[in-house]
């Protein structure tokens, strides 16, 4: 039993060392960032709680937006199943987001498989009327029979759902100019991920 004890406490000594380690790396890395870009945003936080329900509802978002992409029903014209038909939106909420009205535009000129998004939420800020969030969303989509991938930074505006508490809905999605993008960095510690490793079926 001595031994064993011993065996557990040595352990358990070696893990913590471990995850002190790892964890000052970490801290390090980003302070390091921060200091060489001095520029770069802040990452705010909203807390662990709140940036769940936020990376959850972008997530809910990015998938009715794939659907479109293979839904001939959906056009700018009419959509019933636009990002306004997800549960809890506020009726006042226009019928699409700048970002889904461009890539319906787009759209019109032919029918492709789905995309499948991933996001990587970066920041999230509380406002008046719910928060904005930092977003990175990768698109990967077929080309031919190869996956190509893109990821570009896009600012959210969420609000409160109607329907359930805790939760969040996309009142606006638009990617960020080509002046606010270089001011965000290409690698971090994301706050929230979200339908990681999954590709559209080219074959």
């Amino acid at each position: 039993m001595l031994r064993l004890a011993s065996r557990i406490i040595v352990v358990g000594s070696i893990i913590l060392v471990l995850v002190l380690v790892v964890g000052g790396c970490v801290l390090e890395d980003l302070q390091w960032r921060q200091m060489m870009h001095p520029d770069w945003p802040k990452q705010e936080t909203a807390g662990a709680e709140v940036d769940r329900a936020v990376g959850a509802a972008v997530d809910r978002y990015e998938a009715v937006l794939d659907a479109q992409w293979g839904d001939a029903d959906c056009v700018v014209e009419r959509c019933p199943k636009s990002s306004k038909s997800l549960p809890g939106m506020p009726q006042d909420r226009a019928e699409f987001t700048k970002e889904e009205r461009f890539n319906l535009e787009r759209k019109a000129h032919y029918l492709s498989r789905e995309p499948v998004s991933s996001t990587d939420l970066y920041s999230v800020v509380k406002t008046d009327a719910g928060v904005e969030a930092i977003v990175y969303v990768t698109v990967a989509k077929c080309d031919g029979s190869e996956v190509s991938v893109a990821t570009d930074p896009h600012r959210m505006m969420l609000a409160p759902s109607t329907s359930r508490v805790g939760e969040y809905v996309v009142m606006e999605d638009a990617i960020l100019t080509k002046e606010e993008s270089p001011k965000y960095p290409e690698a971090f510690s994301p706050l929230y991920s979200g339908r990681k490793g999954e590709e559209p079926d080219c074959s």
